[in-house]
C-alpha cells in the first residue's frame, strides 16, 4: 500500500510591490496553524517517509515546520520547483517513482489549484474547499507509485480550518 500526504503550503503573506511570488514567507498564524496541522497528523498516526516541497519559501517553510514535528532534518526534504507549477498526475506519479517507490508514505507541499485538482483526480467526490495548512491522507492499495488511477484513492484524513 501506498499513502499520499498532501498538504497546501501555510498562510502566507501578502505579494509585495516587485517581490517574487516564490519568496513570500508564511504568517505568524500560517506558522502556527502548519504546527497545529502537523502534531495531528502525528496524534493519527500519519508518519511519512518522505517530504517533499515546492522551492516556494511557504511551501519549504511549512515542509519544514511539519518536518521539525516528525524529527526529520531540513536537509532530508526534497526542494523541486515542478510542485511549483502546474503538474498531472501522470507526472507525480513519475517523480514519486523516480525518487520515493521504496517509501510507503509520502509527503507533498505545494500550492492551490493544482493540489486542489489532482485532490478531485484522485479521490472520488471529493469537493471540499482545500484552504492554507489543509492536508489529505489518501491511501492507495498498490505496490508501486506508477500504478495509482484516477479516483483510486481512498481518503483516510482530511485536515482543515474550520
Amino acid at each position: 500500500m501506498k499513502t499520499l500526504v498532501i498538504v497546501r503550503h501555510a498562510k502566507a503573506e501578502m505579494i509585495k510591490k516587485g517581490q517574487n511570488d516564490g519568496e513570500r514567507k508564511l504568517t505568524k498564524k500560517g506558522k502556527e496553524d502548519a504546527e497545529k496541522t502537523a502534531k495531528i497528523l502525528k496524534e493519527n498516526g500519519v508518519f511519512p517517509d518522505l517530504f517533499i516541497s515546492s522551492h516556494a519559501k511557504r511551501a519549504f517553510r511549512t515542509a519544514r515546520i511539519f518536518a521539525e514535528r516528525f524529527k526529520v532534518l531540513k536537509k532530508e526534504i526534497i526542494k523541486s520547483e515542478f510542485l511549483y507549477t502546474d503538474f498531472s498526475l501522470e507526472e507525480l506519479k513519475e517523480f514519486l517513482d523516480a525518487n520515493a517507490n521504496d517509501k510507503s508514505i509520502v509527503a507533498v507541499f505545494g500550492h492551490n489549484p493544482t493540489l486542489q485538482h489532482l485532490i478531485s483526480q484522485i479521490i472520488p467526490e471529493f469537493n471540499e474547499e482545500f484552504s492554507t495548512s489543509a492536508t489529505v491522507v489518501v491511501e492507495f492499495e498498490v505496490e508501486s507509485w506508477t500504478e495509482i488511477q484516477e479516483k483510486s484513492g481512498k481518503l483516510s484524513l482530511f485536515l482543515h480550518k474550520k
